[in-house]
C-alpha cells in the first residue's frame, strides 16, 4: 500500500513539474519577420506609417496596436484590449546590405502559481502572439518590397552619353511643360547651328534653393551631344564620366515625379552607393505634341560607384 502511495505521489510531482515547465508564470513572446529591403528602408517605412490600425487584414485582431515612441531603431508599441494594456518592443536589425529582420518581443508579467491564473496568462499570451503575427504579415503584404517602399524598383545600367549641352533657370515654382521645352528648344537650336548630333532624350534636374526666398528652384536642362562644342552665354558644356548608372522608370505628373528626387537619393544612401554627379531625369517621350494631361514617362538616373 505504501509503495502505491509513493508511486502516486511521484506521478503527481511529475505532473506538477511538467505543468509549470510547459506553462511558466512569466511568458516571453517573440515574433520576427525577414524583410527583403534593408534596415534604412524599413525604418523610413515605419516612420511614414505610424498608424498601424490602417494595415489590411488586421481589423479582427484581438488587440489594438498603437505606436507610442521611437528611439533610433527601437519602436515601442502598446497593445490594448479593453482595460488590459501590454507594452512591446520592435527592433529593426540589419542582416546584409539589402535584407533586414524585424523582431517584435514582449514579456508578460508573472502571475500567481495558481494553475487557473497560469492558464489564463497562457491564453492571453497566445492572443498577443497571434496579433503580433497578423500585423507583421500585414506589414509584409502591404509594404515590404522595394517598389512599395520607394515607389520604384531601381536597376543598374551604364552611362552612355558623356557630353551634354546644358542650361539652367531659376524659378519661383516647379517647372511645367512650357518652361521645360522652352529650354529644350533653345538647346536644340544652338546644337543645330553647331551641326552636332542630338537625337537622344533630354535630361533635367530640379533642385531646391533654401537660401533664396524668391527663386526657390533651380532647373537644369541638358541634351546629349556627339562632340564638344563651344559654350555660349548660359549654354554650357557638361561632361559625365563613364560608369554605373542607377536607373528607375517612373510615370505621373511633373510634380509627382519631382517629389521622387529625395526618395531616389534616399535609396542611394540606404544601399551605400557613392555618386560623382547629381541625379537627373531622362524624358522618355517628347511631350511637345502630346495633350497637357498626358502622363510623363521618365527615367531616374544616378551615376554611382
Amino acid at each position: 500500500m505504501k509503495r502505491i502511495w509513493w508511486v502516486l505521489v511521484f506521478f503527481i510531482l511529475i505532473i506538477v513539474v511538467a505543468f509549470y515547465g510547459l506553462f511558466p508564470a512569466r511568458t516571453m513572446i517573440v515574433e520576427s519577420l525577414k524583410s527583403p529591403v534593408n534596415d534604412g528602408a524599413v525604418l523610413r517605412l515605419l516612420e511614414q506609417n505610424k498608424d498601424w490600425s490602417t494595415l489590411p487584414d488586421t481589423s479582427k485582431a484581438d488587440w489594438q496596436v498603437k505606436l507610442r515612441d521611437i528611439e533610433v531603431t527601437n519602436y515601442f508599441f502598446e497593445f490594448i484590449q479593453k482595460k488590459d494594456t501590454q507594452f512591446a518592443l520592435l527592433k529593426v536589425i540589419p542582416l546584409s546590405q539589402d535584407t533586414s529582420v524585424l523582431v517584435w518581443e514582449t514579456q508578460l508579467p508573472g502571475v500567481s502559481l495558481s494553475p487557473v491564473a497560469i492558464i489564463k496568462n497562457r491564453r492571453r499570451a497566445r492572443a498577443l502572439q497571434q496579433t503580433m503575427r497578423s500585423f507583421l504579415n500585414a506589414l509584409e503584404k502591404q509594404a515590404l518590397d522595394t517598389r512599395k517602399v520607394y515607389g520604384f524598383e531601381p536597376s543598374m545600367g551604364r552611362v552612355i552619353d558623356t557630353a551634354f549641352l546644358s542650361t539652367t533657370l531659376a524659378l519661383d515654382s516647379l517647372p511645367d511643360k512650357a518652361v521645360i521645352y522652352k529650354l529644350v528648344n533653345k538647346l536644340e537650336q544652338y546644337a543645330k547651328s553647331q551641326q552636332v548630333f542630338t537625337n537622344r532624350e533630354p535630361i533635367l534636374n530640379v533642385q531646391e534653393q533654401p537660401g533664396n526666398t524668391q527663386m526657390k528652384y533651380l532647373l537644369m536642362i541638358a541634351i546629349p551631344i556627339d562632340r564638344v562644342i563651344p559654350s555660349k552665354g548660359d549654354l554650357m558644356i557638361k561632361r559625365m564620366i563613364t560608369g554605373n548608372l542607377l536607373v528607375a522608370d517612373v510615370e505621373g505628373t511633373l510634380p509627382e515625379i519631382f517629389k521622387q528626387f529625395p526618395v531616389f537619393d534616399a535609396y542611394k544612401e540606404d544601399y551605400g552607393y557613392v555618386s560623382p554627379a547629381i541625379p537627373y531625369l531622362k524624358i522618355r517621350k517628347d511631350h511637345r505634341l502630346l495633350p497637357e494631361n498626358e502622363p510623363w514617362e521618365m527615367q531616374f538616373c544616378y551615376p554611382v560607384f
